[in-house]
């Protein structure tokens, strides 16, 4: 296909075929993948309106920014569609209005149309990519344990609160010639494990949750953002810990504290009602016992010295 003029000719027998076959096939799939993702994404968000987690500006720029990605499609498909790809150029009221439902959905997600409230569009949008675990919520990596054959020591108990120590520790422990063995496991996410639960063997028809925890408190299902001094790694972090943990999230945005107690009020009978659908089991689930404990047995069998790290000062004073 090569431009002539103002218009556009295509050489070869099948050359226009080719371009009505990919006009036709590819770009509506490419066009209806785009819909569907906003049109999920906005529905996700009415549902988070609803439960006071979500801001409704947020979802109506979705919506209309689903329909609007369709709209402009369809017009772009119809218009080659019926003018055969020929005269498209020679259209200028198509040209337009197919351009002006491209430019109207960009100037609508940068947020430079629309009401004042939608100035900071793009920032709403990175919120929401992170709220569903991209971006920094991303950059913790999980570690399932590592076990070395040619290793005659293992850690197998590590405070996460030392946690450059710990990275040091996985680092060493990743790498080749390792001087020790590392059962500890750390899980980011559902995928890992995070919310998981295991079988106890030992408690048929139960998890390891009541043997380790006993009954966890609803409490445990609630987990709050402070928007006012939490930075926005540290909210990332714990929005993709409650979704991996299906807790409720209770954001803090420095409203009056008459508001904030009447959120955490119904935020904790919603807590109290998934403990209960939950029979009380911990809501960051027992797989990472699991893994661990099978780390450790392999450690054992081994014959590997097991190392255990407790807080400073603390040595000692553990309750059995």
């Amino acid at each position: 296909m090569v431009l002539e003029g103002a218009g556009v000719r295509f050489r070869g027998p099948f050359s226009f075929l080719y371009y009505l076959l990919f006009a036709t096939l590819c770009l509506p799939c490419v066009w209806l993948i785009q819909f569907c993702c906003l049109f999920f994404e906005a529905n996700k968000s009415l549902l988070r309106y609803f439960s006071g987690e979500a801001d409704a500006w947020i979802t109506v720029r979705l919506f209309i920014t689903a329909f609007l990605v369709l709209l402009g499609s369809a017009l772009s498909g119809i218009a080659g569609f019926l003018l055969n790809g020929t005269k498209l150029l020679q259209q200028p009221l198509w040209l337009t209005a197919d351009t002006t439902f491209q430019l109207l959905c960009t100037l609508l997600l940068s947020g430079m149309l629309g009401p004042r409230s939608w100035a900071n569009s793009l920032e709403d949008f990175q919120r929401r990519a992170l709220e569903a675990g991209f971006g920094l919520a991303q950059t913790r990596i999980a570690f399932p344990g590592k076990i070395c054959e040619e290793n005659t020591r293992c850690v197998v108990s590590f405070p996460g609160k030392y946690s450059g120590q710990w990275d040091q520790l996985v680092s060493s422990a990743s790498t080749e010639g390792a001087v020790c063995s590392v059962a500890c496991v750390f899980l980011t996410d559902s995928t890992t494990g995070l919310g998981q639960h295991s079988s106890n063997p030992e408690m048929p028809g139960h998890c390891w949750c009541r043997a380790i925890y006993g009954q966890v408190p609803p409490e445990a299902y609630l987990a709050t953002v402070d928007e006012t001094r939490d930075t926005e790694r540290e909210r990332a972090f714990k929005r993709a810990d409650a979704k991996a943990m299906n807790q409720h999230l209770l954001v803090y945005k420095g409203q009056p504290q008459a508001d904030w107690e009447h959120d955490l009020t119904r935020a904790m009978r919603k807590a109290t009602e998934s403990c209960q659908q939950n029979h009380g089991r911990a809501p960051w689930g027992c797989r990472w016992f699991e893994d661990w404990k099978k780390n450790v047995t392999r450690a054992a069998e081994l014959d590997q010295e097991l190392h255990v790290f407790y807080f400073e000062g603390r040595c000692g004073k553990g309750k059995l």
